[in-house]
């Protein structure tokens, strides 16, 4: 099997660890739920509340896979703007112990997001989701997080150069877990993407991870789950 020569960061959230090197932990399998699309909520009904029971059916089995399986489950929990992430995270939190995403568009909503698992004591199983490239105050971001105390973090990195690492680097501040991401675009990117993190690992011994995008019909079967 494939070994990094440099040996890799191994990092625990939650009770879950992750890194290493390939096959030493148990791939995260990280699954989406809130989020707009999500049949936990009547169409056309956000705002009335989702289905609790649903909800905790969807937990339950993720749980029992990993039982079966071995697999750990994230659940990244997704907030629409101007929403709250309190009562997705109190759900959540009251059903399973596994370790959760904040994810949001908005840089307000997840920071709002992250400070209330701070106010609730959840930071070691909090993953926030993400600094991103698009995100036009960077620094501002990045500065608030570590005030809250954010341990565990994604950072969307396209390349290197991006406005992203680059703060992240300028600031100097430091998290207990970094993971990069890069989205694929295509198939031909596949390879390039996992040359580049694994060069990356190699320097380093940081994690990180690729997003398939749903249009690519390999990844189908997967759903709305990235492993990590």
């Amino acid at each position: 099997m494939f070994r990094f020569e440099k040996e890799p960061e191994v990092y625990e959230i939650g009770g879950v660890k992750l890194g290493g090197q390939p096959g030493q932990y148990p791939t995260v399998a990280c699954f989406s739920i809130f989020q707009e699309s999500d049949r936990l909520f009547d169409k056309g009904a956000r705002r009335k509340g989702f289905n609790e029971k649903r909800a905790e059916e969807m937990l339950k089995t993720a749980d029992k896979f990993r039982e079966e399986t071995g697999v750990p489950p994230m659940a990244d929990i997704v907030a629409s703007p101007g929403e709250k992430f309190n009562k997705y995270v109190d759900f959540v939190t009251s059903v399973s112990d596994m370790p959760f995403c904040v994810d949001a568009i908005q840089m307000k909503t997840k920071l709002d997001g992250a400070a209330y698992c701070a106010e609730k004591g959840l930071l070691d199983r909090m993953f926030y989701n993400s600094i991103t490239v698009w995100e036009e105050d960077l620094e501002t971001e990045i500065k608030e997080m570590v005030q809250i105390g954010v341990k565990h973090v994604l950072l969307v990195a396209f390349d290197p150069k991006l406005p992203c690492a680059h703060v992240s680097k300028a600031c100097g501040l430091q998290f207990d877990l970094v993971v990069y991401c890069v989205r694929l675009w295509g198939f031909l990117t596949i390879s390039r993407a996992y040359r580049k993190y694994g060069a990356e690992q190699e320097k380093d011994g940081s994690g990180s991870h690729c997003v398939f995008p749903p249009s690519l019909p390999s990844t189908q079967p997967i759903g709305r789950f990235v492993f990590l």
